[in-house]
C-alpha cells in the first residue's frame, strides 16, 4: 500500500475513477483503500500472479460461495 497516499491525492483533484496499486496483498487492504476514499478500484497485480485464485479465496472468506464457479466450489 505504499502508493495509497498518491492515489488519494490524485482522487481529490480528478473526476475519473482512480486505481490504487502498490503491494496490496490482502482483501482487507483493498477494502481499506476503497472504504477510506483512497481509490475507486484496487489492482492486486503481484498477488494475482502469486495466487491466481485470490478472488475465489476472498469470496469464500466472506461466505459468498455462490460467486465461485460450480467447478471450483468443492475446493472451498
Amino acid at each position: 500500500m505504499y502508493q495509497a497516499d498518491y492515489a488519494k491525492a490524485i482522487k481529490e483533484v480528478v473526476n475519473i475513477p482512480v486505481i490504487g496499486v502498490g503491494l496490496i496483498t490482502t482483501k482487507e487492504q483493498g477494502e481499506q483503500m476503497i472504504e477510506g476514499g483512497y481509490c475507486d478500484i484496487v489492482a492486486y497485480g503481484r498477488e494475482l500472479l502469486r495466487n491466481p485464485n485470490f478472488a475465489l479465496y476472498a469470496a469464500a472468506s466472506e461466505g459468498k460461495n455462490e460467486l465461485i464457479d460450480f467447478s471450483y466450489q468443492r475446493a472451498f
